[in-house]
């Protein structure tokens, strides 16, 4: 599983623009892809997202929104809610460009 979330991601990087929670398509596609391999498995997963206003509160809540769009399109692609666990660290984890990346891993 791990090897199907580092492919999806090199391939076609989570990620957002600047001030927004709007995924891409090519997002929305490596996310299909992460939706397709846990298919028939009980393997849940992690999402760390980040923002990087200096403002911590408007910060959090952007990585709070990006998270809840990585959790919605992996909802509409069959995943249960239950099995992705979010991470939105707003300003604390990423600073600058580091801030629009999204890591995904599997959950412990």
């Amino acid at each position: 599983m791990t090897a199907s979330i580092q492919q999806a991601t090199q391939q076609s990087p989570i990620m957002f623009t600047t001030e927004s929670a709007e995924l891409s398509e090519k997002s929305k596609t490596a996310l299909g892809e992460i939706a397709k391999a846990m298919q028939g498995n009980d393997v849940k997963i992690a999402v760390a997202t980040h923002a990087g206003y200096p403002d911590a509160e408007k910060s959090k809540a952007l990585s709070e929104k990006r998270a809840e769009a990585i959790a919605a399109a992996l909802e509409g692609a069959g995943v249960a809610k239950d099995r992705v666990k979010s991470e939105a660290s707003g300003n604390e984890k990423a600073q600058g460009d580091k801030a629009l990346d999204t890591q995904i891993t599997v959950a412990q």
